[in-house]
């Protein structure tokens, strides 16, 4: 898990991104289906990003056993350790770059101790407007 983090988090940093949402996990709370995040239409090299908020629950530390993610076209990056203390939360951050035409497929997932989180990851490289 240190070595997945620190990969997630040396990762390069774009400048020109785009925010297109913020969303809250709860593993101890998520239904059993996979959650779904849909970037959209997005221009080819630019990068578009959501923030993931892990929340851990008021009265337990959330123990996190692994935080990954699949994908060409996607990036992570998280500021999470291996235990989030009762009552806080950490954020890691979602980045999609299309470089290709057409729809593209990931998966970002958490699994901890109090249950796994797993969130489909979609979004379509599409022509830059011209100017």
């Amino acid at each position: 898990m240190k070595a997945l983090a620190f990969l997630l988090l040396s990762l390069p940093v774009f400048s020109w991104a785009h925010l297109v949402g913020l969303q809250a996990l709860d593993p101890h709370l998520t239904p059993k289906e996979n959650l779904k995040f849909d970037f959209g239409k997005v221009p080819l090299n630019e990068t578009y990003y959501t923030i993931f908020t892990l929340n851990a629950p008021k009265d337990k530390d959330l123990k996190i056993s692994e935080i990954g993610i699949t994908g060409e076209m996607f990036q992570g990056y998280t500021e999470c350790g291996d235990t989030l203390p009762k009552g806080t939360s950490c954020d890691s951050e979602i980045d999609f770059t299309p470089t290709s035409l057409g729809p593209h497929k990931g998966q970002f997932w958490v699994r901890t101790d109090q249950g796994d989180v797993v969130v489909d990851l979609t979004g379509e490289g599409v022509e830059a407007p011209s100017n």
